[in-house]
């Protein structure tokens, strides 16, 4: 089954580079370009193109489709909001989850995808899971503390 490139447009610009992003979930990413955005009588404005690729629909059943472009459309835009986060920590002090050193946002990334699948798929957790999320959440506090002290809160 041949696989779909879903984007959308987004009415603002996101301060990171563009490029490939890894998302939770198995082989799953973001791609992010720089778009210019032209509208009559107004300046043209930097946009924000995201787009991921999805798994292509086996059915040829419209309601089957229509229920399906929806469900890609609505994980896209999870991932996409899942960028702001960091987008907006480099916005306000200069420092990105997916810039930190170590493959912290490819840790963060397995963690957050584990969680959903324990909360809305029932699956269990193991000890080294439970590990390597509490090293996730420590880094967390560890980057806020840091931040908090740097910016006198």
């Amino acid at each position: 089954m041949p696989n779909v490139r879903v984007s959308i447009r987004l009415p603002y610009a996101l301060l990171l580079p563009p490029g490939e992003y890894v998302t939770p979930g198995l082989g799953a990413s973001v791609r992010l370009a720089e778009v210019t955005a032209e509208a009559p009588d107004a300046p043209a404005a930097v946009r924000t193109e995201a787009s991921s690729l999805f798994d292509g629909m086996d059915t040829q059943d419209a309601d089957s489709q229509e229920r399906q472009r929806q469900a890609d459309a609505d994980r896209l835009l999870r991932r996409v909001n899942r960028h702001k986060m960091t987008t907006g920590l480099r916005l306000l002090v200069g420092r990105s989850l997916f810039m930190e050193p170590d493959g912290f946002w490819q840790e963060l990334s397995a963690s957050y995808a584990l969680r959903n699948r324990i909360i809305h798929e029932g699956q269990i957790a193991h000890e080294d899971d439970a590990r390597q999320a509490i090293r996730v959440a420590r880094k967390i506090v560890l980057i806020d503390s840091t931040l908090s002290r740097s910016s006198g809160k």
